[in-house]
């Protein structure tokens, strides 16, 4: 095992066997697993439990935000696909700042020419949870998409991204409005 996971986890002076990255991704899929079948986030509940506890150690008040108990509170699993989705939106909106069509780009979606618009929009949100976030990156997407329908974009790399990222990830509902596609569902 690479000496980095070793060190963090205090195992660098142990002798006592190796711990292999094919133990970390079994027990990965066991909590996940457990999840699925019981609505329980072992993890989840683990950090909760460590965050309050190493506050507690240093005196500090239970209604003060730190940057670590926010990157926490993101959830890898659940984070990941807006960030995925909010990428491919952003090169594509970087595609028309680029080709210097701004004036298509409607001011809502100007954020994403920011250079700090990832942090603010994934981890630092405060009023919006996980599913609202994906909801607004799966709106933005369809806004994008539509934005780039003449056929001038079709042979960009961007728009091809953008238009297989829509595919895999969301559906329509019904009304016209695209959601998110059940985990489950998802290629």
């Amino acid at each position: 095992m690479d000496f980095r996971y070793r060190y963090a986890m205090d195992l660098q002076y142990h002798n006592a066997g190796s711990l292999s990255t094919r133990t970390l991704t079994r027990f990965r899929a066991e909590v996940y697993r457990y999840q699925q079948e019981t609505g329980i986030d072992l993890i989840a509940n683990t950090m909760k439990q460590l965050t309050a506890s190493f506050a507690k150690i240093m005196h500090l008040p239970d209604d003060m935000k730190r940057m670590d108990s926010m990157m926490i509170e993101a959830n890898c699993k659940s984070m990941s696909r807006p960030r995925i989705i909010y990428s491919v939106t952003k090169k594509a909106v970087k595609l028309l700042h680029h080709t210097g069509q701004d004036e298509m780009i409607p001011s809502n979606l100007l954020h994403y020419l920011n250079a700090d618009d990832l942090n603010q929009v994934i981890y630092h949100c405060k009023s919006e949870d996980a599913s609202d976030r994906l909801q607004r990156a799966v709106d933005e997407a369809i806004q994008v998409r539509d934005i780039m329908s003449n056929e001038i974009w079709h042979s960009y790399d961007e728009y091809q991204l953008l238009i297989r990222v829509i595919s895999e990830q969301m559906d329509p509902d019904g009304s016209g409005k695209y959601v998110p596609r059940p985990k489950e569902k998802i290629r």
